[in-house]
């Protein structure tokens, strides 16, 4: 199952209930709506929405990535900010800061790193 970031006319479509779905649908398919006009989806998802849409998704580009990235910053820092505060209080952060303790800075990047990677792999545009 290869997810990609699809886009579509978000004047046509206002929400996503504006689409018309399959009555039956297999378990395990994979959709994420972004801010207008993005969507990430697995490619066999994509091939059962699309005739029911008039072809309304296509593939994203590198535009698109950059777009759902910015809207979606603030989200995604937050939710680095809750996984690093799942291992450091702010104080031992803080403190690793002050005192140079790369053991912790580096986990605390490979956190980031991870959370990162999860946003990434729902933005495949190749």
């Amino acid at each position: 199952m290869a997810i990609k970031l699809y886009q579509y006319n978000a004047s046509n479509y206002k929400a996503a209930t504006d689409f018309n779905y399959p009555n039956k649908m297999q378990s395990g398919l994979f959709l994420h709506w972004w801010q207008e006009g993005y969507v990430s989806m697995d490619t066999d998802m994509a091939a059962l929405l699309n005739p029911l849409n008039e072809n309304a998704f296509t593939k994203s580009n590198a535009d698109g990535v950059a777009a759902v990235k910015a809207m979606s910053k603030a989200y995604y820092d937050e939710q680095c900010v809750a996984k690093v505060a799942e291992t450091y209080t702010i104080y031992e952060e803080l403190k690793a800061h002050r005192t140079n303790d790369t053991a912790v800075l580096t986990n605390v990047g490979n956190i980031v790193a991870s959370v990162m990677a999860e946003r990434d792999a729902l933005l495949d545009v190749s």
